[in-house]
């Protein structure tokens, strides 16, 4: 999800934009799930105990832009795009799993009944999220994360869009869009407000490293 110039949000995927896909915040979810597996073994009307469908939300890329756009309160769109664009450095072995992810889903890149299902059996696809529900009931849905997690992530790595007001009226620089960084020198329209507000992200002009996404869970309070 990329920050704007003009301070909405664009997703870029390799997927249709009207197919359905099983959404799942594995930071959230993944855990207590597992922990009733390993309690209680895989639900019993489960059709196949071996291979559980672990996701809560089936959207579309363009259901799942509305969704994190009620949740950040900004227009969000999405945009197809059949490579995976990366911008931190990351593990082969993940590369290697996008690159599959690309060739995978270049097959309903035209007709949206190619794609093929996420979790590779339509059987399982049917069966989000009640297979999940049956785990663990209190999942974290997209709107929820992009309203209170997206934007402590945001201001860990320097970004501070989470805390401004009237955005319409200003316009984001290159810096502060690719990077996180403000720019000193460039001028927002704004007036001077000498009320103290909230800090988020180390302040601006800064990288977000001293305050982790982590401990500005506070700020949920």
């Amino acid at each position: 999800m990329a920050l704007q110039p003009d301070g909405s949000f664009e997703w870029q995927a390799p997927f249709h934009p009207d197919v359905p896909l099983p959404w799942l915040d594995a930071e959230h979810d993944v855990g207590p799930a597992v922990l009733q597996v390993f309690k209680d073994g895989p639900p019993a009307s489960s059709s196949n105990p071996r291979r559980i469908p672990l996701a809560y939300e089936f959207l579309s890329p363009k259901q799942a832009c509305a969704a994190f756009s009620r949740g950040v309160g900004r227009p969000v769109k999405y945009k197809h795009n059949p490579t995976i664009e990366v911008r931190v450095k990351i593990p082969r072995g993940y590369k290697d799993q996008l690159v599959a992810l690309e060739q995978m889903y270049a097959l309903g890149r035209s007709d949206p009944r190619r794609q093929p299902p996420y979790f590779a059996e339509q059987k399982l696809e049917d069966q989000v999220p009640e297979e999940a529900m049956k785990l663990w009931e209190g999942y974290r849905g997209l709107e929820e994360y992009a309203r209170e997690v997206f934007p402590l992530e945001e201001a860990a790595n320097g970004l501070t869009w989470m805390v401004e007001d009237n955005y319409e009226d200003r316009t984001y620089t290159h810096n502060e869009v690719t990077n996180g960084e403000t720019d000193d020198n460039a001028s927002y329209g704004e007036e001077e407000d000498d009320d103290d507000g909230l800090t988020i992200g180390g302040g601006l002009g800064t990288s977000g490293e001293a305050t982790p996404a982590r401990k500005e869970e506070t700020w949920l309070a």
